[in-house]
């Protein structure tokens, strides 16, 4: 196993540039902390560009360098690490990984479900709505100018994996979503009120859910361009649900659509 213990290593500073958007973009790589993250890129079968581990902390993870020898392991020490590190308590693991390029021509299918985030700019709700999306057979996540970076540490660590399962598609236009009702897609927004209750909404065929901000709700011309909006029943006195949360019921309802159809009223 290669070492990479010196700080002016340009494999280190390469990796420390990561923790930087614009970086991030330049190289088209990123950053996954943790054992379970870790464990998630070795489970995905997507070649890791770096595997580091801290040297102190070789035989607590020996079960993963062993099942993938033929991998770039780096050992680090713990200055380095903490250097790499998004975190505050580093578990001495990370992985580099390349960004996925995307075609939505080829994840748009019939019958297909979409996720458009609408400027969700929060990097936790990003996340959870990424790992939701897998958890409930989403074929990709499309968002739109103005959104969190799906490849921000706060997003990647909040899907706890999910950002490896689910294609996610960055500065989709208003023109896309046209192209998507084209394709036969139909947009399903969200809203407050004056809006069909989501288990009254029939979520089966070809349909993309359009969640907007948490601050600003759907921009004007995403609002234009959708065909019918729901709205989730609850307590009269609470006038909005948390981005994720709301995305997680509507996405749980499809579930139920799609595959108990014998049961939906």
């Amino acid at each position: 196993m290669k070492e990479l213990i010196s700080k002016d290593n340009p494999i280190v500073k390469e990796i420390a540039r990561l923790k930087q958007k614009k970086y991030r973009d330049l190289t088209g790589m990123y950053v996954l902390e943790g054992r379970n993250l870790v464990g998630e890129v070795l489970n995905s079968g997507q070649p890791p560009v770096y595997l580091l581990i801290q040297q102190e902390r070789l035989e607590q993870y020996q079960d993963l360098i062993a099942r993938n020898t033929d991998l770039p392991w780096y050992a680090t020490d713990a200055r380095v690490m903490k250097q790499l590190s998004d975190t505050e308590s580093p578990q001495g693991i990370l992985a580099v990984m390349p960004k996925p390029v995307y075609n939505l021509e080829k994840l748009a299918k019939p019958g297909g479900l979409l996720v458009v985030l609408d400027q969700v700019s929060d990097p936790g709700n990003m996340g959870t709505i990424i790992r939701t999306c897998w958890a409930f057979g989403v074929d990709a996540v499309l968002l739109t100018k103005g959104s969190a970076d799906p490849f921000n540490p706060k997003v990647v660590r909040s899907s706890m994996g999910g950002i490896l399962k689910v294609p996610v598609l960055e500065d989709v236009t208003p023109d896309k979503l046209e192209e998507l009702k084209v394709k036969g897609y139909r947009l399903m927004a969200t809203a407050a009120d004056k809006a069909v209750p989501v288990y009254e909404a029939d979520l089966n065929g070809s349909v993309a859910v359009v969640i907007g901000s948490e601050a600003r709700g759907l921009s004007p011309r995403v609002a234009a361009r959708c065909d019918a909006t729901v709205t989730i029943p609850c307590q009269p006195e609470v006038d909005s649900l948390n981005a994720a949360v709301a995305c997680g019921i509507i996405l749980g309802h499809s579930w139920h659509c799609r595959f108990y159809r014998d049961s939906f009223v």
